[in-house]
């Protein structure tokens, strides 16, 4: 098939397949471990994952074959079906593109809900939980507003912290809460940035004078080359940063791993390079070995 051939492709399908792997453990190790993990975000996470597992399998259908298709590829006879409005008598194909359009506003909400769940967690920790369902039923999908409220919020948090830190009173609770949702506010921003130039490089026509022909070719192809990037660091990259931030998720996710030969095997190689010797490895059933071991699987992830 020509689009094996094509390497931006298989990069992306690369990071994405294993990504998707990633987030697809991690939901079921917040599952199957619903009472410790019971809080509002981890449920949040589990229901995203289902969108964004959606977004990004749509997200072949709509971008990423048609954009790795010639003329004469494999796909081409079906996308050569699509008009300008890529509509077709095809009602799959008509079906995924407006699902690509619902899923971008989705996904903008789904992270400002994020942002809010966090910054509200740092600011009122003992009412961070209640009364959510009033406040989720009031949100509205305008994407210049949600961003620009993300960074009120993470600047509001930001404020917060500082003010926690002369005291004396930071934690690192709240460090890595505020740390997250910054990481999905610079996300936001970054795709959020690329989406009004291309807007405005498909819409304003005066731009290419305003910017001369040369800036202008290198600014859509910059704009070309980089959306399809910033989508899927949109879509993927919420698995990466709770690993990254939560210790708690970190401890169960290399349990869940361990059940795996070839990762118990290399588990157990770099535990006793990093040790100076050899050491059996505990089962995954011991008890007391999330207690016992926390700082070495701190060191190996």
């Amino acid at each position: 098939m020509d689009l094996l051939s094509n390497p931006k492709f298989m990069i992306t399908l690369s990071y994405g397949s294993i990504s998707m792997m990633l987030y697809a453990i991690v939901s079921i190790v917040i599952f199957n471990e619903h009472r410790q993990f019971n809080g509002s975000f981890f449920r949040m996470f589990v229901a995203g994952s289902f969108m964004n597992l959606w977004t990004y399998l749509n997200s072949f259908v709509t971008i990423r074959i048609p954009q790795h298709t010639n003329y004469n590829g494999t796909f081409a006879p079906i996308y050569l079906k699509l008009n300008q409005h890529n509509t077709t008598p095809c009602s799959f194909l008509s079906f995924c593109h407006m699902m690509h359009f619902q899923f971008a506003y989705t996904q903008y909400m789904y992270n400002f809900i994020t942002c809010l769940n966090r910054v509200s967690a740092i600011l009122f920790p003992m009412r961070s939980e209640q009364g959510r369902a009033s406040i989720y039923k009031s949100l509205m999908p305008v994407l210049i507003i949600i961003t620009g409220t993300n960074c009120i919020m993470n600047l509001i948090a930001l404020a917060q912290l500082l003010s926690m830190k002369n005291d004396g009173n930071a934690r690192p609770l709240e460090l890595h809460l505020f740390f997250m949702s910054f990481c999905v506010f610079i996300i936001d921003m970054f795709l959020s940035t690329l989406t009004i130039a291309n807007y405005v490089c498909s819409n304003v026509p005066e731009i290419k004078e305003t910017l001369g022909e040369d800036t202008y070719n290198a600014l859509v192809t910059i704009v070309l080359v980089l959306t399809p990037f910033a989508s899927d660091m949109l879509t993927l990259s919420h698995p990466w940063l709770i690993l990254i931030f939560s210790r708690g998720i970190r401890e169960r996710f290399h349990i869940r791993l361990l059940r795996f030969p070839l990762y118990k095997c290399l588990n157990k190689q770099l535990t006793a390079a990093s040790t100076g010797r050899s050491t059996p490895l505990p089962t995954v059933g011991s008890v007391g070995f999330l207690n016992r071991h926390s700082s070495r699987i701190a060191n190996v992830n």
